[in-house]
This record gives C-alpha cells, sequence and structure tokens, in this order.
C-alpha cells in the first residue's frame, strides 16, 4: 500500500488511559519547558520559517509534521506566558498614570514634577509592551501554523481512508497474494527446530527452555478453563445474594476479576515462546507480540462479561435473557480476537511492508467475520416487546438501569448494523483502510459502552446507598440525579469515543485548550473556569435560598400568628428573591458587569413587550397575588365558572382543585383583572339556607320551632348569630320557609346541609306536618251546552 493507517487505532485498547493523561496533562506540560526570561525571539522566528516551509513543502511525512507541531505548541504557550504575565505590570504601569491628573489639552501646561512622573510612566510602559508586543506577533503567527498543520493532518488521515487499493474480487488479486504469502522467510519454524533439535542432543539448555514453556503453558490452561470460570460462578453466586452496597462491592470485585485472572492465564501464555526464544520475524519477539494479541482477545471477554454477566442477572447491564447473554460473550471474546488478527497484520506489515492484494486478501475474510458478528450482536440487542415481562422478573433488584440501558442500547444497535453493512461493502469495493477502520473502531466504541454503563450504573448505586443510609430515604430525592450522572459520564467517554474513529490527540487538546481559555464575546469571556464559577455561585445561591426556605416554612413561621396563606406567601418571595440575587451574583462572579445586565434588559424588554406581554403580565400577577393576598392557598373560590379550592400560586398561573377533584390551571392574569369571589377571604365562618316547604294547613309556629331546633342541636353551627328560620312566602302549592344558620367552617357546607335535611324531614313527620307537592285542578266543561244556553 502506498498509505498505511497509523496502528494508534488498534493499540487504542490498551493506551487509552495514557491517552487521556496526554490530553490533560498536555498543555501544562508545555508550559514548563520554558520561562519567559528563557524566551528566544530570533529563536521563535527561526523555528517559524522552518515550520512555514515544511508546511508548504509536499516532501514532508506526517511523522515530520507531528513534530513540528510539539515544536510549535512549546513555542505558542512561551508567547502566551509572557502575554499573560507581563500584563500584569502593564495594567499596574496604566493604573499609575490613571491616577495622575488628566493631561492637559494643546496649549495648556501642567506643574513639572507631573509632567516629568507622566513621562518616566510613559517609558516605563513602552518598555513593558515590547516584549507584549512581539510574543503577540509570535503567538498570532504560531497560531495560524497550528491550524494549517492539523489541517493538513486531517487531510491525510482522510486521504488514507478514503483511497482504495484492491479489491479481493478483482482478477489476479487472490494469486499474487498466495504468491507472496508462499514465502518463508519466517524464523519461527527455525527457532522452534532448533530448540528441539537442542533438546534431542541432550542439551541442558533447550530442555530447560521446553520445561518451561510446558509449565507456562499448563499453568494458563489451568487458570483459563479451571480457576476462572470457578471464581466467577463464586462472584456471580456473591452478587446475585446481596443487594445496596454490599452488592455494588461484588460487583466491582467481579469486573476486576474477570480482567484481572484472564489476563494472567494470558500472560503465562505469553511466557512460552519468550522462554524458547522464538521470533517472527527479524525484528519481532513472538512473546511481546503474544502478548497484544492475548491482551486484546481478553479485553474482547471482559467487555462481553461486564455488558452482558451471563449467569448474574442481577448485574446485567443490558436487557437480555441468559442464553443470549452467553452468546454475546461469545460474540465480543471473538471480536477481540478479531482485532488481534487486524493488529498482526499491522505489525507484520510494518515489519516486512505487503503487497496491497496481499493486505487485501488478508483482511476480507476478517471483515466480513467481524461484519457478521457485530450483526448477530446488534440482533441480541433488539427489543422484545414479548419478552419484557420475562426479562423484568429476572432482573429485579439489577444492578443496571434497564431503562436507561435500553436508551444506549438502541443507539448502540443502529451503530452496530450500519458498521456491518459500510465494513462489508467498503471491503469488497477495495477501500481496505475505511473497512478495517470503522470495524475497529466500532468495536472499541462497544468497549467503550460498556465502561460508561458500568460507570453510570455505580454511580447510581452509590447515590442510591447514601439516600437510604445517610438520608434515610427508600430513593435520592432529586429526580434529576441520573440524568445528571448519564451526562456527565457521556462528556467523559466523548474524547476517548473521538479517539477510537481517528481523531488525533492534538485535536482534543486544542478543543481542550480552547474550553479552558474560552472566546470572548463583547469583552466577556467565556471559558471553562467562568461556566464553572457562574454554575458554583447560582448552585451556593439556590441551595442557601432553599435551605432559608425550609427553616422559615419548618421552624419559624408556625411559631408565629401569620396564617397559612400568609406564610406561604411570605416563603414563596423569599424563594424569587433568593434566586435573583443568585443570579445576578453568579453572573458578576463570571465577569458580567451590572451595566451589561442593564443593557441586556433594556434589549429584552422590546421583545418582552411584545411577545411576551401574556406571560410578563402573568409574572407580575402572581407578584401581586402573593404579596396583596386577596386569595392564599387553602381558600374556597368563585372565578371564571369554577369554583374550588386554591392549591398552589405559582408565577405563571394558580392552581385550583374543583371538588370532583379536577384540577384547573388558571392564569394570574385572570385573577387580577376578573370578579372572583372569595368564600375564605377574612375567616372560614359561613351561612347555610335551606329552603323548607310545608303544606297550607301546617302550624308555622311550630314548623318555624322545629327548623330553628334542627339547627342549633348540629355541632357545626354557630349559636351565635343564632339560628333563624324566615317565613318567606306563600307559594303555588307550599308555605315557604328558610332556614339560615353560621358555621364554623364553610367547608363542611354541603354534609352540614345534608344532616340538618335528615333532621327537618324526620321532625316534620313525627309532628304531622305535610309536605306538600304541587297540585292541579282541572275542570271540564261541555263547550256545545255552553252554546245552546
Amino acid at each position: 500500500m502506498t498509505q498505511r493507517l497509523n496502528t494508534l487505532q488498534f493499540r487504542l485498547l490498551a493506551t487509552l488511559t495514557l491517552a487521556f493523561q496526554l490530553l490533560w496533562n498536555a498543555p501544562v506540560t508545555a508550559q514548563d519547558t520554558g520561562s519567559n526570561s528563557d524566551f528566544d525571539y530570533s529563536g521563535a522566528s527561526v523555528v517559524l520559517n522552518n515550520a512555514s516551509e515544511k508546511i508548504q513543502a509536499e516532501a514532508t511525512t506526517t511523522d515530520a509534521l507531528r513534530l513540528l507541531r510539539s515544536r510549535l505548541v512549546i513555542l505558542r504557550d512561551q508567547a502566551s506566558d509572557i502575554v499573560n504575565s507581563e500584563q500584569l505590570e502593564y495594567r499596574r504601569i496604566k493604573a499609575k498614570l490613571g491616577a495622575l491628573d488628566p493631561a492637559p489639552a494643546a496649549g495648556e501646561s501642567e506643574a513639572d514634577i507631573i509632567s516629568q512622573r507622566r513621562q518616566e510612566l510613559n517609558e516605563q510602559l513602552a518598555l513593558v509592551d515590547e516584549p507584549i508586543r512581539e510574543a503577540r506577533d509570535v503567538l498570532a503567527q504560531v497560531e495560524l501554523l497550528i491550524w494549517e498543520l492539523d489541517r493538513q493532518l486531517r487531510i491525510r488521515q482522510l486521504d488514507a481512508l478514503f483511497t482504495r487499493t484492491v479489491s479481493v474480487v478483482e482478477p489476479g488479486a487472490i494469486q499474487t497474494a498466495i504468491v507472496e504469502l508462499s514465502r518463508d522467510d519466517s524464523q519461527f519454524s527455525s527457532d522452534f527446530f532448533s530448540v528441539a533439535k537442542s533438546v534431542e542432543q541432550g542439551r541442558p539448555y533447550g530442555a530447560v527452555r521446553l520445561f518451561l514453556a510446558l509449565l507456562f503453558a499448563a499453568g494458563g490452561l489451568a487458570i483459563l478453563f479451571r480457576a476462572q470460570p470457578r471464581i466467577s460462578d463464586l462472584l456471580n453466586a456473591r452478587t446475585e445474594n446481596t443487594s445496596g452496597i454490599d452488592k455494588s462491592f461484588w460487583v466491582a470485585i467481579a469486573t476486576v476479576s474477570n480482567f484481572a485472572i484472564p489476563l494472567l492465564g494470558a500472560l503465562s501464555l505469553a511466557l512460552i515462546p519468550i522462554s524458547l526464544g522464538l521470533r517472527l520475524r527479524s525484528e519481532i519477539f513472538a512473546g511481546e507480540f503474544f502478548s497484544y494479541v492475548l491482551f486484546l482477545t481478553i479485553c474482547g471477554y471482559w467487555m462481553g462479561q461486564t455488558i452482558f454477566a451471563p449467569g448474574a442477572p442481577g448485574r446485567r447491564l443490558v436487557n437480555v435473557t441468559n442464553q443470549e447473554a452467553s452468546l454475546a460473550v461469545r460474540l465480543c471474546l471473538s471480536l477481540g480476537a478479531l482485532s488481534a488478527m487486524s493488529f498482526t497484520l499491522h505489525v507484520v506489515d510494518d515489519e516486512t511492508p505487503l503487497r496491497d492484494e496481499t493486505i487485501s486478501v488478508l483482511a476480507t475474510p476478517v471483515t466480513l467475520v467481524t461484519a457478521l458478528l457485530l450483526w448477530l450482536l446488534a440482533n441480541l440487542l433488539r427489543p422484545d416487546e414479548s419478552q419484557h415481562g420475562h426479562l423484568e422478573d429476572n432482573t429485579e433488584g439489577s444492578f443496571g438501569n434497564q431503562v436507561g440501558s435500553q436508551r444506549y442500547s438502541n443507539l448502540l444497535r443502529l451503530l452496530l448494523r450500519a458498521t456491518a453493512i459500510a465494513s462489508v461493502l467498503s471491503i469488497l469495493t477495495g477501500y481496505v483502510n475505511m473497512a478495517q477502520h470503522v470495524a475497529t473502531a466500532t468495536v472499541l466504541t462497544i468497549a467503550l459502552f460498556g465502561l460508561s454503563l458500568l460507570l453510570f450504573t455505580f454511580v447510581n448505586a452509590l447515590i442510591r446507598f447514601i439516600a437510604e443510609r445517610v438520608m434515610g430515604q427508600p430513593e435520592p430525592s432529586m429526580p434529576l440525579v441520573s440524568l445528571i450522572v448519564g451526562a456527565t459520564v457521556t462528556f467523559l467517554s466523548l474524547p476517548f469515543v473521538a479517539l477510537a474513529w481517528g481523531v488525533q490527540v492534538a485535536d482534543l487538546q486544542e478543543a481542550w485548550r480552547l474550553i479552558v481559555n474560552g472566546i470572548e464575546l463583547n469583552g466577556i469571556r467565556i471559558s471553562l473556569n467562568v461556566v464553572a464559577s457562574f454554575l458554583a455561585v447560582l448552585f451556593v445561591g439556590v441551595f442557601v435560598t432553599r435551605w432559608v426556605q425550609f427553616s422559615l416554612r419548618v421552624n419559624v413561621l408556625p411559631r408565629t400568628r401569620l396564617d397559612f396563606g400568609s406564610r406561604n406567601a411570605l416563603v414563596t418571595g423569599v424563594g424569587y428573591f433568593g434566586i435573583t440575587l443568585a443570579g445576578i451574583l453568579a453572573l458578576s462572579s463570571a465577569g458580567v458587569s451590572m451595566s451589561s445586565i442593564a443593557v441586556i434588559a433594556g434589549a429584552l424588554s422590546l421583545g418582552i413587550g411584545f411577545g411576551l406581554q401574556t406571560i410578563v403580565s402573568n409574572f407580575i400577577s402572581g407578584i401581586i397575588l402573593l404579596f396583596e393576598r386577596p386569595i392564599a392557598v387553602g381558600d374556597w373560590i368563585e372565578v371564571s365558572g369554577h369554583s374550588g379550592t386554591v392549591k398552589k400560586i405559582s408565577v405563571r398561573s394558580t392552581q385550583l382543585e374543583t371538588f370532583d377533584r379536577h384540577e384547573v390551571i388558571i392564569p394570574n392574569q385572570d385573577l387580577i383583572a376578573n370578579t372572583v369571589k372569595n368564600l375564605t377571604l377574612s375567616s372560614r365562618v359561613g351561612r347555610l339556607i335551606i329552603p323548607v316547604g310545608v303544606a297550607f294547613n301546617s302550624d308555622l309556629e311550630q314548623t318555624k320551632s322545629i327548623l330553628e331546633a334542627a339547627a342549633a342541636g348540629h355541632p357545626e353551627v354557630l349559636e351565635y348569630p343564632a339560628p333563624s328560620a324566615l317565613f318567606r312566602g306563600i307559594g303555588e302549592s307550599s308555605l315557604d320557609f328558610e332556614l339560615r344558620c353560621y358555621l364554623k367552617n364553610v367547608d363542611s357546607i354541603l354534609v352540614v346541609q345534608s344532616d340538618l335535611l335528615f333532621r327537618i324531614f324526620a321532625d316534620l313527620n313525627a309532628a304531622g306536618i305535610e309536605i306538600p307537592f304541587p297540585r292541579r285542578d282541572v275542570h271540564l266543561t261541555d263547550a256545545a251546552v255552553e252554546k245552546e244556553t
């Protein structure tokens, strides 16, 4: 091949931690390489000119460009240090100049001592400003060169990916590969037969080597096929029989053992070729090579055990059956072995470059089998509605979050299927680099998925433990905890996913540098420190506000004579004030001046006046309701055809619960602009009126006494004002009375009305007083008789 992919992607699984450490510490390390006093401006010019020439030269290799970039990064950090450190001295001199009287206008004079002092400070300012200007000039050039270098490196990487070589289906490709592979220039067989010959001749050196090799082989096989299954079954039983923090502990032990024990067995097997002194090529020792191969295979096994956990549904991270979990582990183990084969191909190609036809023939079966395994693995992650009930029964008390992991599983399933299709199409059309890159990156993404999901479940388990043991709650009281943990884990995994898909470490370093240093918008620098400071101050402010509200609601206000509505209004007002103050302090800590806030508020006022006037009107109405208190929480009101109890007064609306247990949301503006009937504004005393009709022949005084006695005997009726029965009129079929009485609590009006009606009906019947019903007398006449008469 004319262009080979960098083997970093195939070693990424073994170097992720190192890459992240380089990403995190690279800016600091570069800054430590020089100081302001050691900065050589003439040397910097030489470096810049040399870098410009190499960037323009097409013959410059990729490794040379990367080395050049590292030098430019050191130079950039040195220049940036000078700009940042000497700006303090520059500002100090400017402050001294500002302390002097304003400079005189043209034609005016000032005191000699002040003029002399002004001249000295200007000279000092020019002296301090000169290295800063030079450093800024160097910094601007370095930034441009680094940007151009990164652009060229990305172009070369993409060219390598999209370069078409030879497809295995092209005529003559397989024959050419067979001819090249038939050459026997490997030293493996000669080294092995050399050891065998020394043993046959009775040489102790060869016998010792062979004995050590057999010992390592027996030990490795015993660890892999005897010790590992037994320890795994034991730990699975532990995780299934425990709960809470104990379960999390044993899950951690099982996760570590699933990697450490097979790795120990793999290392033992890797010592076999080392003890025999075998080499694949002149510069490739078999022991070191097999170490990488076995490590990648063990990583595939550990990935399957971590995600699918056969035999331990309690710590399974995805929703599959035990049979599917066992199949998934075998698929992951096979993917690890195929990654090891791809690694083998690259190692051999680096040592002795192979022809494009040979690379295509060797890579095609590996890629096709990888695509098949990825497709089968995607089928295991499919949502199967028919098994949901069974799976939930099997995973009750599961360590993983089945609902959350299902979302990740859906995305992973789509990725696996898309990768399988893209890999097959790429390898058959001759884009070998693209096929290998996509397949390997997907395998690494699966591994990162398992690690991220494992971290997510561990953190959630820790939060549940804190909630249960420390806070005394069965679940965390904050519903957004899982969402925040998931977002954090996803954010932390993004750099590793980017590395897996070919993003250079330098690109991640530049992105991190941009996040840390920030960008400047209208005089306000937005950076990671600024955002962190803003969020920290805002969080502390909101926390203190909630704590003050809680203290007022629980400890302070119950000891006062304020009613419930007044206490609720005071607590809500404190919340509005505290959150507003926290927002202002957070903006100030982020470097936003009050004048800028005023400008922003003025700009928003125009939009608020046109587009948000209803929302603002409701907000202002809500504040009026809280402080003027025409209604309060718990009041019985009637508004806009609705009658019920006020449950909550929020910023935009008021929640009303009707007597049918329906929730009615009423905009606050309606409560201010419309007529509202509040039955419990000043007190909960209310009047009950019950109309009663009796027959025309009834004793009026006796009826009145019965009605008043019934009301006076009820415990919920007030003695003063005393109940009264009024004779309201003579109806068409009855004598109409009204029983009027005042209740202690108007909320019980329906119950009291029902009780009084029962009592009145019984007392009237006992007294022989009839309750009439409508009566009509119909008189029929003969129209013919009337006409004759």
